[in-house]
């Protein structure tokens, strides 16, 4: 009787082992093959080669082991495609979502620069006419001052304050929106241009830096404008899909602030 439970003892020790072997091993396999950079594999007893501009990153200390394929980065975009025979992009990963890290949202060993385009798995630059066109109806709205259709084009707030700043805005709790009519807000935009286009970042949005030319208002509703020449601003629109559309999840100043609506001082 006593041996028969040494016996089954034994077997649950090396049931136990077995099940956090094979644990342990999935775990490192998915750690080591499947980065969120990419899922292209190279390397291998076979040794598979990674595409024009990648590099093959494996375990050293594992022979013939399995890798991915990381970006080359280059300086300019001509030396990209020259070198990898590909349509190439800008990376910028400006933008660093509230409570994120930059490791965590743009990668650890990420570089600002141009790398290549590959089988259109960068979503920015794969879908970057459909982005470019919700920023340019964004600042055709604007230059309208047009503050119902342009709030429409917003992803729902997430938080008590953008939900503050989105009511005040619109102007819920007055006569008509604040918005192009009180404060940083009180300006008319005579035109715009697109600097750098659809850099992305792991987190799935998409940032497009634009240069707008303001003119602002003295005093709020009903006052002329200033006779000053307008003075070009520097703003960050963020593009995040919802429900499958591209929405514009934050407009931000190029003073860091990262408040949903920081492009018109809240």
């Amino acid at each position: 009787m006593k041996n028969n439970k040494g016996f089954a003892n034994i077997a649950v020790v090396i049931l136990v082992v077995v099940i956090a072997a094979g644990l342990g091993y999935f775990a490192f396999k998915n750690k080591t093959q499947n980065p969120p950079e990419s899922k292209i594999e190279c390397g291998g007893i076979s040794g598979i080669a990674c595409p024009a501009g990648y590099t093959c990153i494996t375990n050293p200390k594992i022979a013939d082991s399995i890798g991915y394929c990381k970006k080359e980065v280059f300086k300019t975009q001509g030396d990209c495609e020259t070198k990898t025979g590909k349509p190439c992009h800008n990376q910028a990963c400006d933008y660093v979502p509230p409570g994120k890290t930059f490791e965590e949202v743009c990668g650890k060993d990420f570089k600002k620069g141009w790398v290549p385009i590959l089988n259109a798995t960068d979503i920015c630059a794969k879908e970057k006419e459909n982005i470019v066109n919700v920023v340019k109806t964004f600042e055709d709205l604007q230059t309208k001052r047009d503050s119902l259709g342009i709030l429409k084009l917003f992803t729902q707030p997430r938080n008590p304050g953008d939900s503050v700043s989105y009511e005040s805005l619109l102007g819920s709790d007055a006569a008509g929106p604040r918005l192009y009519n009180t404060g940083l807000t009180n300006f008319m935009q005579s035109s715009y241009k697109i600097l750098e286009q659809s850099s992305g970042n792991e987190s799935g949005s998409c940032a497009v830096k634009v240069e707008e030319q303001r003119s602002y208002q003295a005093h709020g509703i009903g006052s002329e404008l200033s006779p000053s020449p307008s003075i070009p601003y520097i703003a960050y629109i963020v593009l995040a899909k919802e429900n499958n559309e591209w929405k514009i999840d934050s407009y931000l100043s190029d003073d860091g602030n990262t408040h949903k609506f920081s492009g018109w001082g809240y």
